[in-house]
C-alpha cells in the first residue's frame, strides 16, 4: 500500500517534475557544474520535488477544480523565481560563460586560407589546435595571412597513413563513416606542401599516439619543412561559477589536480618523434603547471586560464604566450 502511494504521488506530479527539472539542469550546465558537488545535486533534487508538489497542489488542482485567481499568483511567483535566478547569475558574474565561442573563432576564419609566401604556418587538428591558433594570433601576434587551418576531429585521428582504413576499428562507429566523408587526407597532404611550418595539435588519444610516428614519416616524404607536434594539455575540471566567488588572493593561489594520462601521453609522443628530421615537440602542459605539478587555475590577476581544464580562455592564451620557450618561438617565427 505504501509503495502504491509513492507511485501515485510521482505519477500525479510527473509532468511538474519534468518541467521544473529542466531549468535546474540548464542552470547547472550554465555554471559548468561538476558531478562531485553532491550536496548541490541533492539540493536541486529536493527543490524540484518541492516545487512540483507545490505546483500540483496550488496550481494544477486549483485550475482543475476552481476558478479563482490564486493559482495565477503562484504561477507568476514561480516564473519570477526562475527569471530572478537567471539574472542573479548574469549580474553577479565576472566571467564570460561563452568562452567556447572564442576558442574556435580565429581557427574557423582561416580554413583553407591561401598563403602568398613561403612562410606559411599550417595548423591541423581539433579544438586543441584552435587554442594553438589563438596563441599564434592573440598571443605572439603572427599575421593571419601566414596561417591556414584544417579541422580533424580527435575521434578521426590527426594522422596521415597509407592505409587509413585500419583506424576504423578504433574510431567510434558513428565517426568512422563521417571521417571518410569529411576528411580528404590526400588533399590535406597537398596543402601541407605549400607551407613552411606544419603544426599538429590534438587531444591525442591512445591509438593516435601509437600511429603518430608512422604518420610523421609519411608526411616527411612529401614535406621538407619543420613540423611542430603540440602535446596534450589538461589541468583538471574547472567550475567558473564557484571560482568567481573566491577572493582575488584565493583565485591566484588556487591549484587543480591534472589527470595523470596527460604526462604519460606527452612522454610517449616525445619519444615517438625521436630521430625524425625537423620534427619538434612542444609540451604545452608544462606551462600550465606549477613547480609541484599542480594545475595553475588563474593568472596573477585572478583571471581564469581555462574554463573547462582543457581549452584556453583569452587570458589563458596570453598566459601561455608569455611563457613560450625560446626554441618554440624560433620555430614559429
Amino acid at each position: 500500500l505504501f509503495v502504491k502511494k509513492i507511485i501515485l504521488w510521482f505519477s500525479d506530479r510527473s509532468y511538474g517534475i519534468y518541467l521544473i527539472h529542466y531549468p535546474f539542469a540548464a542552470y547547472l550546465k550554465y555554471i559548468n557544474y561538476q558531478s562531485n558537488y553532491i550536496l548541490l545535486q541533492i539540493f536541486f533534487i529536493f527543490i524540484t520535488f518541492l516545487l512540483s508538489d507545490l505546483t500540483y497542489q496550488k496550481i494544477e488542482n486549483r485550475f482543475r477544480y476552481s476558478y479563482d485567481k490564486y493559482p495565477r499568483y503562484i504561477s507568476l511567483f514561480i516564473f519570477a523565481l526562475f527569471i530572478g535566478l537567471f539574472f542573479l547569475v548574469r549580474t553577479n558574474s565576472n566571467f564570460d560563460f561563452k568562452f567556447s565561442d572564442y576558442v574556435g573563432r580565429n581557427f574557423n576564419s582561416l580554413k583553407s586560407n591561401k598563403i602568398i609566401d613561403n612562410q606559411g604556418i599550417f595548423v591541423i587538428g581539433d579544438s586543441y589546435s584552435q587554442d594553438f591558433v589563438n596563441i599564434l594570433i592573440d598571443g605572439i601576434h603572427i599575421d593571419k595571412k601566414r596561417i591556414s587551418t584544417t579541422f580533424i576531429d580527435m575521434n578521426c585521428g590527426n594522422l596521415f597513413l597509407q592505409n587509413d582504413n585500419k583506424l576504423d576499428k578504433y574510431r567510434e562507429s558513428n565517426f568512422a563513416q563521417n571521417c571518410d566523408n569529411t576528411i580528404k587526407y590526400n588533399l590535406v597532404l597537398k596543402e601541407i606542401k605549400e607551407n613552411d611550418l606544419l603544426v599538429l595539435a590534438s587531444n591525442w588519444n591512445v591509438w593516435s599516439v601509437d600511429y603518430l610516428r608512422e604518420s610523421l614519416i609519411n608526411i616527411r616524404k612529401v614535406f621538407k619543412g619543420q613540423i611542430l607536434v603540440v602535446g596534450n594539455k589538461h589541468i583538471g575540471k574547472q567550475s567558473p561559477f564557484f571560482i568567481e566567488n573566491l577572493s582575488l588572493k584565493q583565485r591566484i593561489n588556487l591549484k587543480s589536480t591534472p589527470p595523470n594520462y596527460v604526462n604519460d601521453f606527452n612522454s610517449k609522443i616525445n619519444k615517438s618523434i625521436k630521430s625524425i628530421d625537423n620534427v619538434y615537440f612542444f609540451d604545452i602542459q608544462k606551462l600550465l603547471l606549477d613547480k609541484n605539478g599542480k594545475g595553475i587555475v588563474c593568472d596573477n590577476r585572478g583571471n581564469l586560464i581555462s574554463y573547462d581544464g582543457g581549452h584556453l580562455t583569452k587570458n589563458g592564451v596570453l598566459f601561455i604566450s608569455k611563457k613560450l620557450p625560446t626554441n618554440i618561438k624560433k620555430i614559429i617565427k
